[in-house]
């Protein structure tokens, strides 16, 4: 039986160290014929990520990371969900993790932290957009709740839309 070869690899930046990667997703509102955009998240960092054809060099595809957003808080992040900014149409990326009640965004073009969401009572344990409005996430958490968030600015200090709970 032959197995699939190696395609595409990535050595994430460090010190040797290895990294655990908990999430990854990719850029779901790219136009036809963009490069496939993908983002990652490992422990504090946020990996904005994508493909690149084969160098001289190496027999394998490789990948190209485009920017590395640092969380500043020191919990380790295990979601990230795609947004959109609907007044500047720059991507956003939201993260959550195991050591955090709170969802970060952050600004893929410019890295600043743009917004933070706070309710849930335990780590959130996964992130997810609308596939019909980006501008819609849902969160579930070990307070045993969903949250569905809405992210326009409109709603910037009551951006909570609904708490399910069973």
């Amino acid at each position: 039986m032959d197995f699939p070869q190696l395609k595409a690899w990535l050595r994430l930046p460090g010190e040797g160290q290895n990294v655990s990667i908990y999430d990854i997703k990719f850029y779901p509102y790219s136009e036809p014929g963009d490069d496939p955009i993908f983002a990652a998240v490992a422990e504090r960092e946020i990996y904005i990520c994508k493909p690149v054809g084969k160098s001289a060099t190496s027999k394998t595809n490789n990948l190209e990371v485009l920017t590395i957003l640092e969380d500043p808080d020191d919990s380790s992040l295990n979601s990230v969900a795609w947004s959109v900014d609907i007044d500047t149409g720059e991507p956003l990326v939201c993260v959550a993790g195991s050591g955090s009640k709170n969802i970060k965004i952050f600004n893929v073009v410019t890295g600043e932290l743009v917004r933070v969401l706070y309710g849930h009572g335990g780590a959130i344990n996964d992130l997810v957009t609308s596939p019909v409005s980006p501008q819609i996430l849902a969160s579930c958490s070990g307070d045993y709740t969903i949250r569905i968030w809405n992210l326009d600015a409109r709603y910037r200090r009551q951006p909570c839309a609904a708490i399910l709970s069973g």
